[in-house]
Formats: structure tokens, sequence, C-alpha cells
């Protein structure tokens, strides 16, 4: 190799690792689904042994006084099926669980699930679901989930409220 062929293949090599060092929720397998499970949501606890755990929270949820863990979760592709079986069998009624990838999002409820894109009818059809369900319209934030599966920071979440506020009434 001519030195500048080698030095532009280093800059190239370089700049990836530097992206990848700058990146603290990179996930190194491609064929991963992210999201996000709360702990207190499940009444059977086998599921957590088929997720590779990410950030945990605490906090509470709109409308509720209990605190409640949220995990950030990853869960390999050819083991997606399997967990969104036992989800439907482990999350607890007025409870959801959401994995995504790709734009492609599982949203998964006590005995039933939605698959879906962005703009796809299913998505308003499974927010629809999580409210007879007894689920805070808030709290389904599935446009915004679909690119951003660990959610919102607790600033963002803020924010988010504060201009739903604002903004409401002009519409």
């Amino acid at each position: 190799m001519k030195g500048g062929k080698l030095e532009r293949s280093l800059t190239k090599y370089s700049g990836k690792m530097e992206t990848v060092k700058n990146n603290a929720n990179l996930s190194l397998e491609e064929m991963v689904w992210k999201g996000i499970l709360i702990e207190e949501s499940l009444e059977d606890k086998k599921l957590l042994r088929l997720v590779k755990f990410g950030k945990k929270k605490r906090f509470r949820l709109e409308g509720e006084r209990r605190i409640m863990t949220f995990c950030n979760i990853e869960v390999r592709d050819e083991i997606k099926e399997k967990y969104v079986k036992l989800a439907m069998r482990s999350i607890m009624p007025s409870f959801y669980t959401h994995l995504c990838k790709d734009g492609e999002m599982y949203v998964v409820f006590r005995g039933r699930y939605f698959k879906f894109k962005e703009g796809d009818r299913d998505l308003e059809r499974a927010r629809e679901y999580g409210e007879s369900q007894g689920i805070l319209r808030d709290q389904m934030e599935f446009e915004y989930l679909i690119n951003h599966p660990y959610g919102r920071s607790l600033f963002g979440s803020i924010m988010n409220r504060i201009l739903s506020y604002i903004i409401k009434p002009f519409k």
C-alpha cells in the first residue's frame, strides 16, 4: 500500500473507533432489539433471563404514586419471538414492554402484541388497546420510542410535558 492509501485507511478506521468510544449506548451486536422493561410489571420473572440489562432507573410514572424500576434491555434477534411470547404471559395487565430495531417496533401487553413501523395503523391501534387496559396515553409515546427505544431522559420528559401544556391551547 502506498503511504496515502494507508493513511486514509487508518484515518477512516480511527474515526470509526472514535464513534464507538463516544457512544455509550452502542451495542456491538448488530442483531439486537432494544427496549424497556419495568421490573415491577412482571408476574413471572423468567422473562428477565432472556435479556441483557443496560441502565436501570427508578422513578414514578405519570399519574402513579409507586416508584418503579425501568430497565434498558437488549434481546438478541434469534430469541425475540420467545421474548414476545413469554412477555404476553408474564406481564401484568395495565403494563407493556417494547422492543425496537431499524424503525420497527413490538409493543407487548398481557395476552396481545402489536408489530408496526412509524406511520402504520397498528401504531394507533396499539395505543388504543393500551388505553383500554388502563395505560395513560402520555405513557405510550410510540412514535418517539421507535427511534429512541430507551425513551426520553428525565430532562427530556420534563420539557415534553411543559411543551405539551403550552401547545395544547393552540390546537
